[in-house]
């Protein structure tokens, strides 16, 4: 168990300010006794051709390993905007 707490008892957070603490997402879940784990995601199957289908989840399955996904920008950067930009093409 953490020796200190991320969150001050005496203060109130919005959602935006989470993401600006500097400890890593797991610690943060974990003041609130919640946990997560990483897994791939199976969602229902689209059976129209996709053609950038391939592209984008092998450049997902690449950059997972390749960032630790602490803060939001990197998500963003890294993981949504490459998909977002995809679909609108």
């Amino acid at each position: 168990m953490r020796k200190y707490r991320i969150l001050k008892p005496d203060q109130s957070y919005t959602f935006s300010q989470y993401f600006l603490l500097p400890n890593p997402t797991i610690d943060v879940v974990a003041e609130f006794e919640y946990s997560y784990a990483r897994t791939e995601l199976e969602l229902p199957r689209y059976f129209t051709d996709i053609s950038y289908l391939e592209f984008l989840q092998n450049y997902l399955q690449r950059n997972i390993k390749l960032f630790n996904p602490t803060a939001e920008i990197s998500i963003r950067e890294f993981m949504i905007a490459p998909i977002l930009a995809e679909i609108c093409d």
